[in-house]
């Protein structure tokens, strides 16, 4: 069954990310980042096959405008992402 899980976080402005998922099922899954504006366009669309017991980590450069949200769409029962944030020198590690 196809899902959609949404980030539950704000990308901030001028930050970099790096989004870690994985593929906890036996078998490979497509899965898609999409970051999309405020009025829901696609700004940015990534895509991977995920090997089972595997982990895709995908890299989404600083953004230039606020109110952008990342949708990761596959067939997994729970994409909830690692996501890492790259502030200069700084960086916070959470779950989205």
């Amino acid at each position: 069954m196809p899902r959609s899980y949404y980030l539950q976080h704000e990308l901030q402005v001028e930050d970099a990310y790096q989004i870690a998922i994985v593929n906890h099922s036996d078998k490979p899954k497509k899965i898609t980042l999409d970051l999309e504006s405020n009025s829901g366009a696609s700004v940015l669309s990534r895509s991977s096959l995920v090997s089972p017991a595997a982990v895709w980590i995908c890299s989404i450069p600083p953004i230039s405008e606020a109110s952008q949200r990342l949708v990761i769409k596959s067939h997994l029962v729970m994409a909830r992402p690692l996501v890492f944030r790259i502030q200069g020198s700084k960086m916070d590690a959470f779950h989205g």
